[in-house]
């Protein structure tokens, strides 16, 4: 047998050094209990050449004679390579070709009698002891009894299981399986549609609507098994419920149901209920090629997605250690509040931000019958997750400290994000949905603009993902505070802040709370007249619902860069309004706006009908 370069380099390098110190580390070694193979665990004989190489210089202490200081490195290494490329039978008969049944004399008895024993072979001329066979060709104890049984008996072929290569009694038949398969494709062909946001590369996923299940299925599929045997007049084998399922499993892995709230593309929705119902093949091909199209895009803007995700992990990954954790330390904490120093690395990290559904308290697991009838209090939840460092802040607004869902609100919340949580970054990669309302609207690209203009950034890209593809990173931190919430008693905004501390061991989810409805004199974070201040400066951009990426970049101070497809040539458009103007230092804020508060008649619905429900251990003074 060759061996590489690579192997025989380290036998030649390792083995001599074992030979030399292998007696003077003999009789030190031989009362360790983890120096000897009795402890070898049960394995096979299928491991990887390299870790075959890697462990010749570990060599255990076999026995006083040194069997194993008698053999070369390369030997071992040749014959344990040769035997792992055999399948676990033939390993077997090999091995048994190695086990002699010897005599031996029992010289402790008054009576001299003899008794049979196994002889332990490396080959014809040379034998070993049973600690050494082991270590050569890896065999654990159990496997061991097993082959010494067999050759005890003088049998050299290890015996086959009686339904080896017999086909169970309750199988099903094969035409049967094959019915119900087709049967399956065709339902995923025709109610099928791919799943709106896989994230993982390579990720296949096919979804059914949500009025589909299993049983739904298999009863469609015994109504068309009945209909196919009266027209052939034939009976046909209906397969049973679970047999249904497992089959269904293991052909149809990526099939999915779709639950109650996923996300779907209308677009993807229109076209496949138009592929349905087409007259013609000219027609049923154009909407193929729109809806390969179309989904060309989707996977295109999944794939940035995922390398702007990437590379800002391997740059956080490139910063030392020293300096990850003086970041780490110095962000903002639910009790601990500081600003971040902007612009202090020379990396490029990503953010993504959306809504999520509003929460109510006082809410309970157990809840009684008449809370089922009211309207509790409010709370608004807004994610900025930093996937570099796995971290989501969760801003938590009471019903009572709103500025609504608008741009108002979202940028506040992302300038507060910035200046308490954010890392120092110089670029900046940002993700949302393509919300006009909160997000894809003038007032944020001016507010973008203002960052890098102002030296708190030295660019931003952001891109809004396609309507109905939008599973990215803080869905599924929204996913672990909302499965802590449903398990909690919530009766205050405090109780939710520490729900949110709580959702995750790590620490991966950071509340973040307006700050007034805790006790706090003053807010943590300020509304700002974003809009009218912003307005003064920077004129809009026409049609912006038509682009999906824009680059904003200090180096060209009013220049947005524009994209509807990422393969497009990129539209440059001049957003200030006077050409010459600049913002000065220090950088000026606008004026601070108070939230819009709570009416007197919600005020006495909460006092009348809510608080009851509220547990006296709280200050009911806040409802």
């Amino acid at each position: 047998m060759d061996l590489t370069a690579a192997e025989l380099a380290l036998l030649e390098k390792d083995y001599p050094a074992f030979q030399k110190s292998h007696q003077s580390r003999k009789f030190a070694r031989r009362s360790d209990p983890e120096t000897r193979t009795s402890q070898i665990d049960d394995g096979d004989l299928n491991s990887s050449a390299e870790r075959t190489a890697d462990e010749l210089d570990r060599l255990p202490i076999c026995c006083d004679k040194g069997c194993l200081t008698t053999l070369t490195g390369r030997e071992i290494l040749e014959r344990r390579l040769s035997i792992q490329k055999l399948k676990g039978r033939e390993q077997d008969i090999v091995l048994l070709t190695h086990l002699v049944l010897g005599q031996h004399h029992d010289l402790m008895s008054h009576i001299r009698r003899k008794r049979s024993r196994i002889i332990y072979r490396f080959d014809r001329a040379r034998e070993v002891c049973k600690t050494a066979f082991q270590y050569i060709y890896r065999v654990g104890d159990t496997r061991l009894k097993r082959l010494q049984k067999l050759a005890s008996q003088g049998e050299f072929s290890p015996h086959l299981h009686g339904n080896t290569n017999h086909a169970p009694s309750n199988l099903l038949p094969q035409p049967d399986v094959d019915r119900l398969i087709k049967f399956v494709e065709n339902v995923v062909e025709i109610h099928g549609l791919p799943l709106p946001g896989g994230m993982r590369a390579g990720h296949r996923e096919t979804l059914l609507p949500s009025d589909f299940s299993y049983a739904s299925v298999w009863n469609e599929y015994r109504a068309s098994i009945g209909d196919l045997s009266s027209t052939h007049r034939q009976e046909y084998r209906v397969i049973g419920y679970d047999s249904f399922r497992s089959i269904w499993q293991q052909s149809f892995p990526w099939v999915k149901f779709q639950g109650n709230r996923s996300d779907l593309c209308d677009y993807c929705q229109e076209t496949k209920d138009q592929l349905r119902y087409c007259e013609s093949e000219e027609e049923t091909q154009r909407l193929i090629l729109r809806y390969h199209d179309h989904y060309q895009d989707v996977q295109a803007a999944r794939t940035i997605y995922r390398d702007e995700v990437n590379a800002a992990k391997q740059q956080w990954n490139s910063l030392s250690k020293r300096t990850r954790e003086a970041i780490l330390s110095h962000l903002s904490e639910p009790e601990k509040f500081q600003d971040q120093s902007p612009c202090r690395l020379k990396i490029a990290l990503h953010y993504s931000f959306d809504y999520a559904q509003q929460v109510h308290y006082p809410y309970s697991s157990q809840q009684k019958g008449k809370e089922y009838f009211i309207t509790p209090r409010k709370c608004q939840v807004f994610g900025v997750c930093a996937e570099a460092i796995s971290r989501q802040v969760l801003f938590l607004t009471d019903e009572s400290e709103t500025k609504g869902k608008g741009s108002v609100a979202v940028i506040s919340m992302l300038d507060a994000f910035f200046r308490l949580h954010g890392l120092g970054e110089c670029d900046a990669h940002l993700h949302a949905d393509n919300c006009v309302g909160q997000n894809k609207n003038n007032y944020l690209m001016w507010y973008l603009m203002w960052r890098v203009m102002n030296g708190l950034h030295e660019k931003i890209t952001i891109t809004f993902m396609p309507p109905g593809h939008t599973k990215f990173s803080p869905d599924s931190y929204f996913g672990l505070f909302k499965i802590k919430y449903r398990k909690s008693t919530i009766d205050s905004l405090g109780d939710l802040v520490e729900c949110v501390s709580h959702a995750s061991e790590r620490g991966v989810l950071v509340p973040q709370s307006y700050g007034k409805h805790l006790g706090f004199r003053e807010p943590i974070y300020e509304y700002r007249n974003w809009c009218h201040y912003l307005e003064r400066f920077f004129k809009p951009i026409d049609g912006i619902t038509d682009y999906n990426y824009f680059t904003f970049d200090s180096q060209r101070p009013g220049w947005v860069s524009l994209k509807t497809k990422m393969n497009e040539e990129s539209e440059d458009v001049f957003l200030l309004k006077s050409r010459r103007f600049r913002f000065q230092h220090p950088v000026d804020y606008p004026p601070a706006i108070a939230p819009d508060g709570l009416s007197d008649e919600r005020q006495q619905y909460l006092y009348k009908h809510v608080r009851p429900h509220v547990a006296l251990r709280h200050n009911l003074g806040r409802l």
